[in-house]
């Protein structure tokens, strides 16, 4: 399963702050209506009786916003140390394999 997990340290001080509304927008733009972080995710899958066999995380993809792409950029050296990390904090993807408990 490969799920966004836009529920990150930068999106909270984001929106809070009142910059700008990125839950909103990825709605808007993706049809996103639900925002993971990947302790909510594990939780969510182990109620409904799966697993975590494994998963690989993947930080954010090239953004078309000039804005994001900069922070994006600026928070890509993370992603050096650890992959996990840098999707915490600035967003990204996770790819999950499940089995079924």
């Amino acid at each position: 399963m490969r799920i966004p997990l836009e529920d990150s340290y930068l999106s909270r001080i984001i929106i809070r702050s009142g910059i700008f509304d990125v839950w909103k927008d990825t709605e808007r733009r993706y049809g996103h209506v639900h925002h993971y972080n990947e302790k909510e995710l594990r939780n969510m899958f182990s109620n409904c009786g799966f697993d975590v066999t494994a998963s690989r995380a993947y930080p954010m993809a090239k953004r078309s916003k000039w804005v994001w792409e900069i922070l994006r950029l600026i928070l890509y050296p993370i992603s050096i140390y650890s992959t996990d990390l840098m999707v915490q904090v600035g967003g990204g993807f996770k790819i999950f394999y499940l089995e079924v408990i």
